[in-house]
């Protein structure tokens, strides 16, 4: 069937449904101001009742056979049945408005099938990856614009931010999520609401497939990849900020878990030892997270590892402040200055930290800011 043809035979069953509807209007209601003065008996009346409901019910049987929406037809014979005259007008109503709505509304298939499309274009899904930043994990390029779009943006446009936050989520998306499940509109907050929970159902799911995985490898080194990718996904998961607090710290402590048994293999991987002592940061244990990341940095400054990355001295420093010792802090960024990456894009920003505090801490330091 063509467009045209489609579109016609549409408007044709409209058009009955309303011919219909004031027919049932204008019947049941001149019958009904007839029974009122006494003209007809009370059974009469009925019975033209139950002609009509029957019309209705035959006019319900051909949409259901011929294929229609048949939502317009059950509602008219039902409001028909229960409240006769007032039936039609509320068919007519929901006609009117249906049509205003569908105007401007998204078809629910199409907005249900764009919210996480099961096909990306590589082309499109590398033009996302260039714009948004997403191919730098160091990099928060991507966060802000989202933020924005969804704060500011219209319907539309947070669809398709809410979409692509889902299908490439990293944990500094979590707050551009929050804030959606309080927008206004009640189609971004279902969208926010689905995305959080596949999110959640994604993370859950791989986390169970790769245990299983690693219960039935024997290869040591196809284990110690399982084992740092179960550490990583336990990590992000954690921290996603999708999560209550206490989930997220049990989550914390698997993945601390997993990052231990790496180690257990491969004890010189200071990169991993950054990232468990950053889990322990999070999960409250300061002294055991300045430990581990302390060790991982003076094998790196002895030239044991590879190049310090600037977020490693950045959260040292973070971890020395948090834990009030300002007199080591100003003595490590002292020492400091020689190991920073001058090719990554973050070593400004460092670099300025490190230059604060030599220049001399303050006096009077209030509690809980960032270094």
């Amino acid at each position: 069937m063509t467009k045209s043809k489609k579109s016609e035979g549409d408007f044709s069953y409209i058009a009955l449904s309303i011919t219909l509807s004031l027919l049932i209007i204008a019947l049941e209601g001149f019958y009904f101001v007839k029974l009122y003065h006494e003209e007809i008996t009370l059974l009469q009346f009925i019975i033209l009742h139950f002609v009509l409901v029957f019309i209705c019910m035959i006019f319900l049987i051909g949409a259901i056979k011929s294929g229609k929406d048949f939502r317009l037809p059950i509602l008219l014979f039902l409001f028909t049945l229960i409240s006769g005259f007032i039936g039609g007008i509320i068919c007519i109503v929901v006609i009117i408005l249906h049509g205003i709505y569908s105007k401007v509304a998204t078809n629910f298939s199409e907005w249900l099938s764009s919210l996480f499309p099961d096909e990306v274009e590589f082309k499109n899904d590398l033009y996302d990856r260039l714009q948004f930043g997403w191919e730098d994990f160091g990099d928060k390029s991507g966060v802000v614009p989202f933020k924005d779009v969804i704060e500011l943006g219209n319907e539309g446009q947070k669809r398709v931010a809410l979409a692509k936050m889902t299908s490439h989520f990293r944990p500094e998306f979590a707050e551009s999520l929050l804030v959606a499940i309080n927008d206004k509109s009640n189609s971004i907050r279902v969208q926010a609401a689905t995305s959080i929970s596949r999110i959640d159902r994604d993370f859950s799911h791989a986390i169970v497939e790769m245990e299983k995985k690693l219960s039935s490898l024997k290869n040591t080194k196809k284990r110690e990849e399982i084992i740092l990718k179960l550490a990583k996904t336990c990590d992000s998961y954690s921290s996603c900020g999708l999560i209550d607090e206490d989930r997220a710290h049990d989550i914390g402590e698997k993945a601390i878990v997993y990052y231990e048994k790496f180690l257990k293999y491969n004890p010189k991987d200071d990169d991993v030892k950054f990232m468990l002592g950053r889990v322990y940061f999070i999960l409250g244990d300061l002294n055991k997270s300045k430990d581990i990341i302390a060790t991982s940095l003076k094998n790196k400054m002895s030239g044991e590892s590879g190049v310090i990355q600037p977020e490693v001295i950045k959260f040292y420093m973070k971890t020395l402040f948090s834990l009030n010792l300002y007199g080591e802090l100003k003595e490590f960024c002292e020492s400091s200055y020689h190991l920073i990456d001058a090719d990554n894009v973050n070593s400004l920003q460092v670099f300025e930290y490190l230059k604060l505090w030599v220049m001399g801490s303050p006096k009077e330091v209030s509690g809980g800011a960032d270094a």
